[in-house]
């Protein structure tokens, strides 16, 4: 019923996985190449189990697993010219750049506790942001960012630590 392959398996890691392909040639061997011709997605990914959906693993050119090839690269069609990468660092880029429908760049900062969204926020006396209480006053740091598009300072893994909040450093 138009199914080329079709996997299934209990799970249980990567040595159990319901299909695994093994490229050996070190020279330069893909492990899968996949074309499609129709007007629907080449790869549907899907987790109902609550995983994450896609996991990349690169294991670099050196015993400390870095200094490989990008995780991931979008090229146009000729294949000669990159619009969108993911490097092994972390590091994101694109040639356009990115849009979001949020406006603010924001920073995480340490502040005190009590503050909310929208708070115009100042700098106080131990460095930490806090709920401005004057007008005109020369430590207005700026405002407690709602929904900011790009925020800067919070962490790749786990939660943003209960001592910081956003502060809109650009936007509306």
């Amino acid at each position: 019923q138009g199914k080329a392959i079709y996997a299934w398996g209990q799970g249980g890691g990567r040595e159990y996985a319901a299909l695994r392909v093994h490229a050996n040639d070190p020279a330069g061997g893909l492990a899968a190449y996949l074309t499609n011709h129709s007007p629907v997605a080449t790869v549907h990914a899907a987790n109902s189990g609550g995983g994450e959906v896609l996991y990349l693993q690169n294991g670099g050119i050196d015993g400390g697993g870095t200094g490989g090839n990008d995780f991931i690269r979008a090229v146009n069609n000729a294949e000669d010219d990159s619009q969108f990468r993911v490097l092994t660092s972390g590091e994101v880029r694109s040639d356009v750049g990115f849009n979001t429908p949020a406006a603010d760049f924001a920073e995480m900062l340490p502040a005190v506790s009590g503050l909310e969204a929208g708070d115009v926020l100042a700098i106080g006396t131990e460095g930490r942001l806090v709920r401005s209480s004057a007008a005109f006053a020369a430590n207005v740091a700026g405002v407690y960012s709602t929904a900011p598009g790009f925020v800067g300072g919070h962490p790749v893994e786990g939660e943003v630590p209960g001592d910081q909040v956003p502060l809109a450093m650009v936007g509306i």
